[in-house]
């Protein structure tokens, strides 16, 4: 054993030992580098630390020590030799867990003529492996850490592989480098580098023996500047020389802050060390961060960093420096100061060195500072304060912070993260915003304003606002924090769990606040409504609104609360006492302009996350159309939920443009619209609708052409913004297309003709049903329904409401109806504003048909000269009479519907009988003709002019379809005749059909190649089914064995 090599038993039991009474002494349950340095100068006077040199350890003992108390000396960072060789394990484990594979297979590979030996051959490959990485890591000179992980995990992997082979049962087995082999190894390297010792002892780990230039080479790989100075320092063989003079350490607090002036000079390029650099070095220490945030608690605010900035000078300006002799002198007047050792020792030194010099309390005096101010931190640092601004503060910390990280949102961390997005267009409610919160005491602004204007993106930007430095000088650094009410309440279990939390929270932000010694907690509350009433019970215990009102009369609680003008109206504004300690703040909706610099300013955002380009004009699309047919919503909450909706349909369409399609989709969603009537590619089937009406409505060519006209001008946008599409009262007989041309209608723009709200006036003749079409009034029954009007209208704005001889229905219903014709929109029972710009009203009456029928009749009756009577007079007359000037007023137009003559009755019957074919075929799959011999019937025993279409209707029911339901439910082997088609010969009481049998068409094959193969399918069974025809009647034809040709 030579002089370099000592026994590793002997030697790492004594280096644990120190290491654990270091840790007991200190009360730590770990140690750094810096412990195991002062443990291996503690083993044989620092023999570990410089085998060769004649060290003196209690000089490095005591430096080690003054290192831990007093901090690294100047420019050594501290080293985690566990986090730096624990990240490079995540890499050298795979590497070395591979190379050891590769190595063992070769070694096999070359011996396979020695297979017998393969265990033989297996040991030694791993022993010379361990050896070529232990040469390996030997000349490296320093070794890097990940050098260091390449050996622990050679070593661990090597372990593993013997491991693996003895448990196997084959000694000679190879192991291969599977994810289950990494994953142990690095579990087994992650273990042995959990402490800087581990890891020292898992590199010397030979079997006897520790060398000591690999235990000084450990130290100098990872801590090789502070270990050479110390070497440096205390090596007796350089003791008196001037490298040893010059070699430095932080010995006391005043060296330190001369360490920490110097290196303020040389920030500020100046060549000489000035008191100002002490007084830079002295500010950034916590009891004088302390106690520049007291002095802040006024509400003009002077924050270090402008100190700073203020007293980093320029060596360009050739400013007068301060001579060498003044510093020396204000070192002499600090050193008695520190050398108090005290916890005012550093406010001291402050003061000192602010009497001492003078220019410093110039220079902050140009910055802001009065003489008040200066007066009042020679108080503090005396701490001659008033005893509010230092009471204990009751809410301890780490429960403070766990209410705030399990109760709240940390808004400006978000901010600093980059997570919110930009606030536009809010400057002026920002700026009330930050004034209201500059007053002494009632600095509570609560924020009003409708659902979706961007009531809480005020919070966002402010707390952006902050992050930026853009805040006056009482909010700068704040933490803006967000309350959740909803956590607040959830999970609790007994009586008093919700009042706890909260005034958790609200005490430790109003102490903290008051103290003054961090930068103000601003709390945000959305939907502050909420909490009056919140975690109340019947018996009378407090709610959150009366906690909420403790703190704010003292005026250390910071709020920003946000609700709707309504419920401040409802649930606030009642208690008069919160109301005083807050300010109201109002945010007015965005016009169409502010909201399009809205969406501009936030478009780059959209573009990174949907990876598509946004256009500008698909910007002013979004507002244009979410202006025009979302009327329920606020800008810019809906144009901002267009875009995002138009950005995902074009993620989902694969296009890398946002176009006007996907906008249209989406606003067509948001509104409960069809695309087509936002759309471009329909326009020429509105307008056209007129011709399409025309096929379904017969006879009412006026009516038909009024409507579609309205349905064009809308689709065109070019009604009026705040009226209905069209209101129109249909007059005219019976039975001739009014409701008719509504349905069809409804079939061809919202494409069913069910599709539209209808209502039988007759239900609301009474004055007590009224309330039914737009929702009982809060206390009767019925508040918590729908109106029968409003409620399908909000479901569906996009609609056509048919109400249903109007005349029967009760005054005040045309009362209600006023307000719909004029502004397009009603107030229902919940207090809901249903829009009704995109519904078409449509009204139909009966008013002026009796008195034109009878008049008629008068004028064939005598022998006089005939005169034509004026059905369209009569019943304009009685719509005069019976509605009022201003109902008639609103209508857009009073639409007569004329009698149906027999020429326009034929179209109908062949319109009805073909939607009778229609329910043939899709029924029962069958086909039917009707003659024209069997129409004139029906047109015969159908046609009445003062009735309308519906007798004809009523004779194709009773004279075709229902003798035909009775045929086809007693034949029903037509089920099984798919393709037939049935001749009705006569019809009425002499009902007679016949069938007539689908032709047989043969199919095409698919291929030539298979031609041949359903022909002769086709042949076998017609001679089968001709076979089965011979035999007599109940014979079974004969059973044929499988595999039989027929």
């Amino acid at each position: 054993m030579t002089d370099q090599m000592i026994d590793r038993t002997d030697f790492f039991k004594q280096l644990a030992m120190f290491v654990a009474e270091d840790m007991q002494e200190r009360q730590r349950d770990s140690h750094d580098m810096t412990d195991l340095m002062l443990a291996l100068a503690r083993f044989e006077d620092g023999r570990a630390l410089a085998p060769r040199k004649k060290l003196n350890a209690d000089g490095i003992i005591r430096d080690l020590k003054d290192v831990r108390r007093l901090g690294r000396p100047v420019g050594f960072q501290a080293v985690d030799p566990v986090k730096t060789v624990g990240a490079a394990l995540d890499r050298a484990v795979p590497k070395a867990v591979h190379e050891l594979e590769d190595y063992i297979e070769q070694r096999l590979t070359e011996a396979r003529d020695y297979a017998y030996y393969s265990t033989e051959i297996t040991e030694n490959a791993e022993a010379d492996f361990l050896q070529d990485i232990a040469n390996r890591f030997e000349r490296k000179r320093p070794a890097a850490p990940d050098d260091m992980a390449y050996m622990i995990a050679a070593r661990k992997a090597v372990e593993h592989h013997q491991q693996a082979r003895i448990s196997g049962g084959n000694t000679g087995h190879r192991v291969s480098a599977s994810s289950e082999t990494i994953l142990a190894v690095k579990r087994a390297s992650k273990e042995a580098a959990k402490t800087p010792l581990s890891i020292l002892m898992t590199l010397e780990s030979g079997p006897h023996l520790v060398s000591l230039p690999g235990v000084q080479r450990f130290c100098q790989s990872l801590d090789g500047g502070l270990l050479n100075l110390l070497i440096t320092r205390h090596d007796t063989g350089l003791a008196g020389t001037i490298t040893a003079t010059e070699s430095k350490m932080p010995a006391t607090a005043l060296q330190k802050f001369i360490a920490k002036a110097e290196t303020e000079a040389r920030a500020s390029g100046d060549k000489v060390v000035q008191p100002k650099h002490l007084f830079l070095a002295l500010l950034t220490e916590e009891p004088i961060r302390q106690e520049i945030m007291k002095l802040n608690q006024s509400v003009r605010r002077i924050t270090i960093s402008d100190i700073q900035q203020a007293f980093s000078s320029d060596p360009n300006e050739g400013r007068q420096a301060t001579s060498p002799a003044a510093f020396e002198r204000t070192v002499d007047a600090l050193r008695p100061v520190l050398e108090q050792d005290g916890p005012k020792a550093t406010s001291q030194a402050m003061q000192t060195l602010l009497r001492k010099n003078p220019e410093l309390q110039d220079g902050l005096r140009e910055l802001g500072f009065t003489d008040w101010r200066f007066k009042r931190w020679q108080q503090i640092a005396d701490g001659n304060t008033n005893t509010a601004d230092l009471e204990p503060i009751q809410i301890a910390e780490d429960d403070f912070k766990q209410a705030i990280k399990q109760f709240t949102r940390d808004i400006t961390a978000m901010a600093r993260a980059g997570k919110l997005d930009p606030i536009i267009g809010r400057e002026g409610e920002l700026q009330q915003m930050k004034t209201i919160m500059t007053n002494r005491k009632k600095k509570n602004p609560i924020v009003l304003g409708e659902p979706g204007v961007g009531k809480t993106a005020l919070l966002h930007g402010y707390a952006q606002d902050v992050v930026a430095g853009n805040v006056p000088g009482n909010q700068v650094d704040a933490q803006v924090l967000e309350l959740d009410p909803a956590a607040l309440v959830a999970g609790t279990k007994y009586r008093g769990d919700f009042e706890q939390r909260l005034k958790t929270i609200l005490q430790g932000v109003a102490e903290r606040n008051a103290r003054g010694d961090r930068p103000p907690i601003i709390l945000g509350i959305d939907e502050a409504h909420t909490l009056v009433g919140l975690g109340s019970t019947r018996d009378g215990a407090q709610d959150a609104s009366q906690f909420l009102k403790t703190y704010l009369q003292e005026g250390n609680l910071w709020t920003v609360m946000f609700t709707t003008e309504d419920e401040y109206a409802k649930h606030i504004e009642p208690d008069g006492a919160l109301v005083r300690r807050t300010q109201t703040l109002k945010v007015n909706e965005p016009s169409l302009d502010d909201t399009i610099v809205i969406l501009d300013g936030l478009k780059a955002k959209f573009e990174q996350h949907y990876e598509a380009e946004i256009p500008d004009e698909i910007i002013r699309d979004v507002v244009r159309l979410t202006d025009r047919y979302v009327k329920q919503r606020h800008f810019p909450d809906k144009a901002i939920d267009a875009l995002e909706g138009a950005g995902s349909a074009a993620v989902r369409d694969g296009k890398m443009v946002v176009d006007h399609q996907a906008v249209v989709e989406t606003v067509a969603r948001m509104a409960r619209l069809p695309q087509s009537f936002l759309g471009q590619e329909d326009d020429e089937r509105y307008a056209e609708l007129d011709t399409t009406l025309k096929q379904d409505v017969f006879g009412q060519d006026q009516a038909v052409n009024q409507v579609a006209m309205a349905m064009a001008v809308a689709k065109a946008g070019l009604r009026e913004p705040n009226k209905p599409i069209g209101s129109y009262l249909f007059v005219g007989p019976t039975g001739v297309g009014k409701t008719e041309l509504s349905r069809a209608l409804a079939k061809h723009t919202a494409g069913d003709a069910d599709r539209m709200v209808r209502l039988d006036m007759s239900e609301f003749m009474e004055k007590h049903s009224v309330n039914r079409l737009i929702g009982a009034p809060p206390g009767y029954v019925g508040f918590d329904q729908e109106g029968t009007l409003t409620g399908p209208v909000r479901r569906t704005p996009n609609t056509i409401v048919l109400l249903d001889e109007i005349e029967k229905a009760h005054p005040d219903v045309l009362n209600i109806l006023l307000q719909v014709m004029d502004n397009g929109q009603l107030t229902d029972g919940h207090g809901r504003v249903v829009d009704f710009r995109n519904t078409l009203l449509v009204m139909t009456s009966n008013l002026g048909a009796a008195e034109a029928n009878m008049a008629e009749k008068k004028e064939k009756i005598g022998f006089g000269p005939k005169e034509k009577v004026d059905r369209t007079a009569i019943m304009e007359r009685a719509v005069e009479g019976h509605f009022t000037p201003e109902f008639r007023n609103r209508l857009d137009a009073v639409v007569p519907f004329y009698s149906l003559s027999k020429q326009v009755m034929r179209p109908i019957l062949d319109h009805n009988i073909a939607r009778l074919e229609g329910q043939l075929r899709d029924n029962w799959r069958v086909g039917m003709e009707l003659g024209e011999e069997a129409r004139g019937k029906l047109m015969d025993a159908g046609f009445n002019e003062e009735m309308g279409a519906r007798p004809l209707k009523r004779a194709l029911r009773q004279m075709v379809e229902e003798p035909l339901a009775l045929w086809m439910l007693r034949n029903k082997e037509l089920r099984n005749r798919p393709g037939a088609t049935l001749m009705i010969e006569d019809i009425g009481t002499e009902f007679r059909v016949s069938m007539k049998a689908p032709e047989m068409q043969q199919r095409q094959p698919a291929g030539a190649e298979n031609a041949a193969f359903p022909r002769q399918t086709l042949d076998r069974l017609r001679l089968r089914r001709s076979a089965n025809s011979a035999m007599p009647n109940g014979q079974e034809p004969e059973q044929r064995r499988p595999g039989m040709a027929p």
